[in-house]
């Protein structure tokens, strides 16, 4: 257990520990993986679809930025980025992966472009001198990011205060401003907007992009630069509230902080239960558990007594 939380951890797998710790041990101390999926998909489920918008939003940003910056790029612009991105996305999926039938793959491929479209005009007020990247990697080097002009060293290390936890990821977008005073960080969800989303902070420990990639902003940029951290839901109804920016950092930090310790303490002291996400639709791992009804009813008031201050932040807003 202690080299397995040496390992740099990311916001998935971070979630994975404070509310499901058996499913953690699987995934990163074992490395059970569940079954793949059919070699011929039907369709692309809500992971891959996301990847698929992401790849589109990187490319067009990407483009714009060498050409004149995202903040100042019109309409036309915009889409004819888009217009090409999503070529590219289509042609590298389908050399490297199996996808849809085609007309279930042209529909969805032309809702990712669509998404991705409301992305970017989404109406953000740009920052002075405005820079912006797009699936800008933190806390890790890989070979495929040499050569971006990234704002940072990939390789630099980002610890969780107080917690010797080294984290890593993915930001979906950094804005900067161009001397380097504010930076906006967003992270995008193309799934369902959840309930009351302007009350969250950490949700129990299952939202934690916001808080975890605006520190490491901060801590790659330096502390007297202002951040503004928010998640975007491209696909909220017409008139509703999309964008929901995190009101408190520092108060989102100590509480992840606080629980990732009591986490990481009930680990190494070999409390591994299954946890509040045991019983999601999304446990991959639910074939691992027993094939019993009243299995996790019985055992989940077990954990919460085992975990201790471990499970406290089940109950976070």
């Amino acid at each position: 257990m202690i080299k397995l939380l040496e390992r740099p951890l990311s916001a998935t797998s971070l979630k994975m520990l404070l509310r499901d710790p058996i499913r953690f041990v699987w995934r990163y101390g074992l490395g059970w993986k569940a079954p793949e999926d059919a070699d011929e998909p039907l369709t692309l489920d809500p992971n891959a679809f996301g990847t698929f918008v992401h790849a589109v939003l990187r490319d067009a940003v990407e483009q714009l930025e060498g050409d004149g910056g995202l903040a100042g790029a019109d309409q036309a612009r915009v889409e004819a980025a888009l217009s090409d991105a999503r070529e590219r996305a289509v042609a590298l999926w389908e050399n490297v992966q199996p996808v849809p039938p085609d007309v279930i793959w042209r529909s969805t491929t032309a809702r990712g472009h669509a998404l991705a479209a409301t992305v970017l005009a989404y109406g953000l007020e740009p920052l002075p001198k405005q820079k912006t990247w797009c699936e800008i990697p933190f806390g890790k080097a890989d070979p495929k990011d040499n050569g971006r002009d990234l704002p940072w060293s990939l390789g630099a290390p980002v610890e969780i205060p107080g917690t010797g936890l080294l984290i890593e990821g993915q930001i979906d977008r950094l804005d900067l401003a161009g001397d380097g005073s504010r930076a906006r960080v967003i992270d995008y969800k193309t799934g369902k907007i959840g309930k009351k989303m302007e009350e969250v902070v950490i949700k129990g420990g299952a939202e934690l992009q916001r808080c975890l990639y605006a520190f490491a902003v901060k801590t790659l940029l330096g502390g007297g630069i202002a951040i503004e951290a928010s998640l975007l839901y491209p696909n909220a109804p017409e008139g509703d509230q999309a964008l929901f920016p995190l009101a408190d950092l520092d108060g989102a930090l100590a509480k992840v902080s606080s629980a990732a310790v009591a986490s990481r303490n009930a680990l190494l002291a070999g409390m591994a239960p299954p946890g509040e996400d045991a019983a999601s639709d999304y446990n991959d791992h639910a074939f691992a558990l027993p094939a019993n009804a009243g299995y996790l009813p019985r055992k989940l008031p077990v954990a919460l007594t085992a975990l201790g201050p471990a499970a406290a932040v089940w109950e976070q807003p």
